[in-house]
């Protein structure tokens, strides 16, 4: 079966390149109906007065981020870095029970690299050299707008190789010389005060079809390939997701970024730098997630007012000296090639490339993740965002995979869930719902809540008026007007099995 890729961020339906600035499609569409009556001229010179109070408050912002970096004194290289391991031979034979050793400490600090072994090596696997790949086009000056990606050029490696060389070239200068001075001139230029500078970037390559990374001649347990669908990984339950259990690779150049996000589902991730120059890593505690968000909407008022989703559309970065000025923890990684970075549940994380570089990367899991990622469904759910994954589903099978001894953690989840369920049951029986004793065969496309966007997993409700489904959260609620007497609860036959297995445990 092919692997399902996740949908990336489209631009195309933005508009934004009508846009002087994000926010002001949305001022448009409010100002047409104020001035539907005036004179043409009227309603022109309405709107650039308008135009010029968002400008006005976005360098009103960039001025006081100014004296914020100036006023603190805080310089790039004082961040403090994230924690860099060395396993032992030993503990590198298991890279799932590994990490899972560095969970509290990864949560304190955003990330941690690994440094493996001296005996350990990889080669980067090139199947098909003269196969060309897409690539996206970052205006570096504008990375703080908000703007997604527009497509590219497409290269061979060894094209978009000689391109970042030449390109290398025109940006850097002798004052700008070592990681320092790189990391110095890029945020000048993200700031919007270096110029104008565009790089392409190879991001989001499926690593089957370009047939670059480790390979699968590489049986290493650290092999990306093979460490999504480790034994000990929750994620072996799921078919093949690309860019989730099947590696992504990006091929970068010089200021080729990664915006402010957290993993799809809040997954903790790896990403191995194969070859080519360091990757410039900022990180943020989980903890800290929620300031860092309330941060960025500070400073970027009127992206988020269009945007409320802004955060997950990997689009946007800010200064993490400007983060650090207003009380948000930062941590540092300065990725060289030869090392993995592990970023944590629900931990924010940007950085750039200081040179040409091959990665790869892929999400992993273990079971200290389950109550983190049950918080992002429940996230997504208020803002009807598509899930990449059944949260639900997930956490059913592996739990069903480990009957004979449920980990604590995964029987709170177990609990958790079935709490929600009865307590919901019982509020819309009251009001006069039945239960169908007919369990269901899971669908994804068939039970999918229409409001929120949910797949319905273990349980739904549905009307005898259409083939409409509601999850649980939305199930009090009577969305077609035929009354609670129409409507039915009906579970699947996972939702039977844990339910036995609650029981049993009770006992």
């Amino acid at each position: 079966m092919p692997p399902k890729a996740k949908k990336p961020w489209n631009e195309s339906s933005k508009n934004a390149k009508d846009m002087k600035m994000r926010g002001v499609g949305k001022l448009k569409r409010k100002l047409s109906s104020k001035l539907s009556r005036s004179k043409p001229i009227a309603k022109f010179q309405k709107i650039e007065a308008d135009l010029d109070d968002i400008e006005a408050q976005h360098l009103k912002v960039a001025l006081r981020n100014s004296r914020l970096i100036l006023g603190n004194g805080i310089d790039l290289s004082q961040i403090p870095g994230c924690p860099v391991v060395h396993p032992t031979e030993i503990e590198f034979q298991d890279p799932i029970q590994y990490i899972k050793k560095l969970h509290k400490t990864g949560m304190r600090h955003g990330a941690i690299q690994i440094v493996p072994p001296k005996s350990w090596k990889a080669e980067l696997n090139i199947s098909f050299p003269e196969k060309k790949f897409d690539t996206r086009i970052q205006n570096v000056h504008e990375l703080s707008q908000g703007r997604g990606f527009p497509g590219g050029k497409k290269y061979t490696l060894d094209e978009f190789q000689r391109m970042a060389a030449m390109d290398e070239k025109g940006i850097l200068t002798e004052q700008f010389n070592g990681i320092p001075g790189v990391e110095k001139l890029y945020w000048r230029v993200a700031n919007g005060r270096g110029g104008e500078v565009s790089v392409e970037y190879g991001n989001d390559i499926d690593s089957e079809k370009i047939g670059i990374g480790f390979g699968e001649k590489n049986n290493s347990p650290w092999n990306l390939r093979r460490l999504a669908k480790h034994p000990d990984s929750p994620l072996s339950c799921l078919e093949n997701v690309t860019g989730v259990t099947v590696p992504w690779i990006y091929i970068g150049m010089i200021f080729s970024s990664f915006c402010w996000h957290c993993e799809d589902h809040y997954l903790p991730s790896i990403n191995y730098l194969h070859t080519g120059k360091p990757k410039v890593w900022y990180c943020v505690p989980a903890r800290q997630s929620k300031k860092l968000e309330d941060v960025m909407k500070q400073n970027m008022p009127c992206l988020f007012e269009d945007e409320p989703d802004l955060m997950h559309k990997l689009c946007t970065t800010l200064d993490p000296r400007i983060l650090a000025a207003n009380g948000v923890k930062i941590h540092r990684v300065i990725q060289t090639a030869g090392t993995f970075v592990v970023t944590f549940p629900h931990c924010y994380h940007s950085g750039f490339n200081t040179g040409f570089n091959v990665a790869e990367a892929v999400n992993i899991c273990y079971n200290e993740w389950f109550p983190i990622g049950r918080r992002a469904s429940e996230i997504y759910r208020s803002i009807s965002r598509q899930s990449v994954f059944e949260h639900e589903m997930l956490l059913a099978k592996w739990i069903l995979q480990h009957t004979e001894n449920i980990p604590p953690v995964l029987q709170k989840e177990l609990t958790q869930a079935l709490k929600q369920q009865k307590k919901t049951a019982a509020l819309v029986t009251r009001k006069g719902t039945q239960t169908s004793s007919s369990p269901y065969d899971y669908n994804e496309e068939e039970h999918r809540c229409f409001i929120c966007n949910q797949t319905c997993y273990l349980w739904h409700m549905k009307c005898s008026c259409s083939e409409a489904v509601m999850c649980l959260k939305h199930a009090t609620e009577d969305f077609c007007g035929c009354g609670h007497g129409s409507k039915s609860l009906v579970y699947s036959i996972e939702f039977w099995k844990l339910t036995s297995l609650e029981w049993k445990d009770a006992r």
